[in-house]
This record gives C-alpha cells, sequence and structure tokens, in this order.
C-alpha cells in the first residue's frame, strides 16, 4: 500500500526536489534544490540533503511565542 503524502500551508519544493511517499512537511516547510525528503520535515524548517535532514529553523519561528519545535517539546516554556 502506498501511504498519502502531506504538504501543509506554505510548503515550498524547489527545484530538482523528491518527496517520497507517506511524507509529511509541516506549515511553511522548506526543502532545498535536488534534496530528497525522505522523512517528515517539521513546520518551519528548512532542510536540504539527500537523504533531505532539517538544517536551520526559520527565523520567523523564532519570533513566535508560542512555536515549539520539535526538539524543544521536553523543555519548559522561557518565562520573561
Amino acid at each position: 500500500t502506498v501511504s498519502e503524502t502531506r504538504l501543509d500551508d506554505g510548503v515550498l519544493v524547489t527545484s530538482h526536489s523528491t518527496v517520497l511517499a507517506g511524507v509529511h512537511m509541516g506549515r511553511e516547510a522548506l526543502l532545498g534544490s535536488a534534496a530528497v525528503a525522505t522523512r517528515d520535515i517539521p513546520p518551519y524548517h528548512v532542510a536540504a540533503g539527500v537523504p533531505a535532514v532539517p538544517v536551520r529553523i526559520k527565523a520567523k519561528a523564532r519570533r513566535d511565542p508560542d512555536y515549539r519545535g520539535p526538539y524543544e517539546l521536553d523543555r519548559p516554556r522561557r518565562r520573561d
């Protein structure tokens, strides 16, 4: 069986890139040129390479106080 591929709002897949079946790309994720997405790409992340891995978080996500990336779910929220 083939899994469903999901691209959320604002996703950018650049030239010569490939998204494999069953991959979910989160909101405003970016897949670099000639990259191959074999696993899910978290929201607001830039992914590159073969296979594609997240290489950075977009500045827009850093400015959003409610954004908690997949690597920060176990950390307590900052108190200002």
